[in-house]
């Protein structure tokens, strides 16, 4: 999947995952969200997810969900 999307920079992207969360590790494919990178929380994937095992997978996906939300209001 990362490979896919690193070859299409312009392509629409649908994450899907009924299990993705289930590990941090798990979420590294979703490299379009923005979750780390320049201009966020975490410089890097290695941070993201050492946060993410710390504080838990769900904290961050009720938090994001709730941001993607009202952004569609």
């Amino acid at each position: 999947m990362v490979e896919i999307q690193r070859r299409l920079p312009n392509a629409r992207v649908l994450y899907v995952s009924a299990t993705g969360a289930t590990e941090a590790e798990n979420l590294c494919y979703m490299t379009r969200l923005g979750l780390w990178g320049d201009k966020t929380a975490f410089r890097n994937k290695l941070e993201f997810v050492n946060m993410l095992q710390q504080r838990g997978v769900g904290r961050l996906i009720s938090y994001h969900s709730v941001n993607c939300l009202s952004d569609l209001e």
